[in-house]
């Protein structure tokens, strides 16, 4: 159960990251409430996926190296998109 809330988290903390910096990027473009989904969905699915992939191994009983690729994936993208974020948000939030 613990690996399962871990990997929920990390997912979570993952789309809301890219959520953000998407979000913040097509603040200020035309027709942004069309560009928001055009961007986001291809950023967000292997984050899905990797989550579906890991939580089905998880319930499955299969040992952690079977689905470690999954985890680190999500790893890298709570951690790259949270970093880009966090680098950039002077440039995003500018008027």
């Amino acid at each position: 159960m613990g690996l399962w809330l871990l990997i929920f988290i990390m997912t979570d903390l993952g789309i809301a990251a890219i959520g953000s910096l998407v979000a913040g990027i097509t603040l200020r473009a035309r027709m942004s409430e069309v560009l928001l989904p055009i961007l986001l969905f291809p950023l967000v699915s292997p984050l899905l996926i990797a989550a579906v992939k890991s939580t089905d191994a998880i319930l499955m009983g299969l040992p952690f190296e079977e689905w470690k690729i999954w985890a680190a994936i999500i790893f890298t993208f709570v951690i790259a998109f949270s970093v880009t974020g966090v680098l950039i948000f002077e440039y995003v939030s500018e008027e």
